[in-house]
């Protein structure tokens, strides 16, 4: 079973966990999170395509690749037998792990993040399917900045500062009309967590500077945003994030800002971005 790390936690894994890196530390660390892979199956769904609930578990079902048993510290990965490698990774981290993430009590929003500078705060970018979010992560990266996070960020509760972490191994990026492929990253180009400085919307009809939301616009924005929100749904756990929702929208600046705009300010791209994240009383 590989030791791997992400999303601020040890990950042990018998599947593939692309975006995860290696766990280089104590080996005697417990895990949070294990995932076992049991033998696959020609037809490992009983349960209809999709989450259902299994007592204090959630099943998520996708037909022809596997079927995965979700808990808070675990996850039980049946294959179909025609299943390929990385799809069932790829399956995983975008449906199974959020999950989990869910029962842990954290707040997952389907979102990429970089950190500008060394040390300093993350900036997290929203936006719908095909907005751009990886696009413009891979460019910041290509700027210098250490990527966190891809496809979906976890936001962990605390009073004060909040603490985004995710998968920051590589990008999946689309090569012209071809799918998704997933681009590993060098070490220095990975970070672990940060403290979420500010968040940022692809939004088209935002037409020059990125422009701050109200907390009520910034709130409609997260819920809006959240990565896999059945899952939470069907565990009873809306009340709380909610109320985690509510204290990043009070505690984080979030801004709209066309995502043409962003790519095509290649030059001052960084900084603004940086500016954005590091004082979130600063009018841009």
């Amino acid at each position: 079973m590989r030791r791997l790390f992400g999303f601020g936690q040890i990950i042990a894994s018998e599947a593939p966990v692309p975006g995860a890196r290696d766990w280089v530390g104590d080996e005697a660390t417990a895990p949070g999170v294990v995932i076992f892979c049991d033998v696959a199956a020609e037809d490992a769904f009983a349960a209809p395509a999709g989450f259902s609930r299994e007592g204090d578990a959630l099943r998520l079902a996708v037909p022809g690749i596997a079927s995965y048993l979700c808990s808070a510290s675990a996850i039980e990965v049946t294959p179909s037998a025609h299943a390929k490698t990385e799809e069932i990774g790829e399956r995983l981290i975008a449906g199974a792990l959020p999950a989990s993430l869910w029962m842990q009590g954290r707040l997952v929003l389907h979102a990429a993040a970089v950190c500008a500078r060394p040390g300093g705060p993350a900036l997290g970018i929203l936006g719908r399917s095909g907005a751009g979010k990886s696009t413009l992560a891979a460019a910041l990266v290509a700027d210098g900045a250490a990527l966190l996070a891809d496809d979906s960020i976890a936001i962990i509760p605390g009073s004060g500062a909040a603490t985004v972490c995710g998968l920051p191994g590589g990008l999946f990026l689309r090569e012209g009309s071809q799918a998704r492929r997933f681009h590993p990253l060098a070490a220095d180009r990975m970070i672990d967590a940060a403290r979420l400085g500010a968040l940022i919307v692809l939004d088209d009809a935002v037409d020059e500077e990125p422009m701050r939301l109200s907390q009520r616009k910034a709130l409609e924005v997260l819920l809006a945003h959240r990565h896999r929100p059945n899952a939470p749904a069907l565990m009873g756990l809306q009340a709380a994030a909610l109320l985690h929702s509510v204290e990043v929208a009070r505690s984080v600046p979030v801004y709209a800002w066309g995502r043409r705009n962003v790519m095509m300010d290649r030059a001052g791209r960084a900084e603004r971005l940086a500016r954005a994240s590091i004082d979130e009383r600063i009018e841009l």
